[in-house]
């Protein structure tokens, strides 16, 4: 199953799902609220894990320490108590790597573990399972 709208598209890959932005879309905090809603709506209560690419999005200037602080306040109102093991997020050598940073130490607190990867085969080898490289 996939949903795809102009500015992100989910898949399901059976064990985790792919959420992943479209090119040049700027990463906001509405864009993510969106993208957690609709991960949610997909996912049915199996609580699988995640894996977001953000590799393709665009900066914004709306996900500084504040946004990221309501990213994760909206992940916490939008799993209400359903949460799953892992989120893998994979990011380039750029400013969304200082992001996903800033989320995985926001989000310690949350009962889900974060990690932060540059390439999909690793995240994929560390969410289904094996150690990370």
């Amino acid at each position: 199953m996939q949903t795809q709208v102009a500015s992100f598209e989910i898949e399901d890959r059976k064990t985790y799902l792919l959420v992943r932005c479209a090119e040049n879309t700027p990463l906001t905090v509405k864009l993510v609220s969106e993208m957690m809603q609709e991960q949610m709506r997909i996912d049915k209560g199996r609580n699988l894990d995640d894996l977001w690419d953000l590799r393709l999005a665009a900066d914004s200037d709306d996900l500084n320490y504040q946004g990221i602080k309501m990213v994760v306040d909206q992940a916490r109102a939008v799993r209400e108590g359903k949460w799953h093991r892992k989120t893998a997020i994979l990011v380039g050598e750029d400013f969304r790597y200082g992001l996903a940073r800033m989320y995985k130490s926001l989000a310690v607190d949350l009962p889900m573990e974060v990690e932060i990867f540059s390439d999909i085969r690793q995240a994929e080898q560390w969410l289904s399972g094996g150690e990370r490289e």
